[in-house]
């Protein structure tokens, strides 16, 4: 009931009474004590937002059509329940993170909107802590500039998912321009602004303990010069059933090939798990090579609230100070060549 009411409130908010009354109402609520290390730094100990799941809060709402047919609405919020930085009365108390509008049937899934990607949904399957404050792989991006960081959602795009067939599965993106939305709309003779687009395709073998993900994204050139990007990315896990095994590789191409890699795993023991990953890049070109590695444990307390801790390090090459932890939080200023961790405990409260 309480739910209910909330749901109503948010959909109220949003001027949509029309699904109000199929609306629920989600979220995540996570916070953590963190000890902080950097070369170049004093160490520092902080109270942080979204040690293991960024805290969030969302709104899903969807209405049967005929021929099987369903539209459905999904607008989801990022929350900073610390308020990192100087909080002042002008505060937006939400950053975006989804605004979706679907229709579904057998013939599969359109959606457009600011959408989660096929990029997104990848290190969801292929990163056990995607979203932290404690994925190697999310810290070590920072440099490579793949999809994998960058590509995660995307405006102004329209998207497609097909049914299930047997074990595939595939999905097109295609973003209409993240740079610049007002292009369409320039008079005649007037002077074009900066506009990129964005396609990205994946497709998933998954069966029994078996999943296997193939994902391609490309970006086009807009008119300041900017450099056109590709990326090929694979990822796969299987589940030996006393462990999940993951890894991820991905190669983006510019004017130099650079590369990522990430091997990470999950144990459960009774009703909690320890988790382990490790991340690193190669950068043709420059000075921006880096690797990182996390252990932790999370204790499920019941089913919707989890206590963890972790410890994560980062080590930048010589010459660069591109990475760091807590998903490069700290890397300005960082010392050449050093290197930095983190030692957080925290809770997880999911509604």
């Amino acid at each position: 009931m309480q739910k209910k009411l909330i749901a109503l409130a948010i959909a109220a908010a949003f001027s949509t009474p029309v699904l109000a009354a199929d609306a629920s109402v989600y979220g995540i609520i996570d916070g953590g004590i963190a000890s902080v290390s950097s070369d170049g730094h004093e160490s520092d100990l902080r109270a942080v937002s979204g040690g293991l799941s960024a805290s969030r809060i969302g709104v899903n709402a969807s209405e049967d059509l005929d021929n099987g047919m369903k539209v459905s609405i999904n607008v989801e919020y990022g929350l900073d329940t610390e308020k990192n930085g100087t909080p002042t009365v002008t505060d937006v108390p939400f950053t975006t993170r989804q605004e979706k509008l679907a229709l579904s049937g057998n013939f599969g899934t359109v959606s457009t909107g600011y959408l989660h990607t096929v990029a997104f949904f990848f290190n969801l399957k292929y990163d056990p802590t995607y979203g932290s404050l404690i994925s190697p792989l999310q810290s070590i991006n920072a440099g490579a500039g793949s999809f994998l960081a960058g590509g995660a959602r995307m405006t102004q795009t329209v998207a497609y998912a097909t049914p299930k067939m047997g074990p595939f599965s595939a999905e097109v993106n295609y973003s209409t321009g993240i740079a610049d939305g007002a292009n369409s709309s320039l008079a005649s003779g007037a002077v074009a602004g900066n506009k990129t687009t964005v396609m990205m395709l994946s497709g998933t073998y998954a069966d029994g303990p078996l999943s296997v993900t193939a994902l391609y994204g490309k970006d086009s050139d807009d008119d300041t010069g900017f450099q056109s990007k590709t990326d090929t990315v694979l990822g796969a896990s299987y589940d030996l059933g006393v462990a999940k095994l993951m890894g991820t590789y991905a190669s983006s191409k510019t004017a130099t090939t650079n590369s990522l890699f990430s091997f990470s795993g999950v144990m459960p023991m009774g009703s909690g798990s320890v988790m382990a990953s490790y991340a690193a890049n190669s950068i043709d070109g420059n000075a921006k090579n880096g690797k990182g590695f996390m252990v932790g444990y999370q204790q499920n307390l019941s089913k919707a609230t989890t206590a963890y801790v972790a410890f994560e390090s980062v080590k930048n090459d010589s010459g660069t100070a591109a990475h760091s932890v807590m998903t490069n939080g700290v890397a300005a200023g960082m010392t050449p060549g050093g290197s930095s961790s983190l030692l957080i405990a925290g809770l997880r409260k999911k509604f």
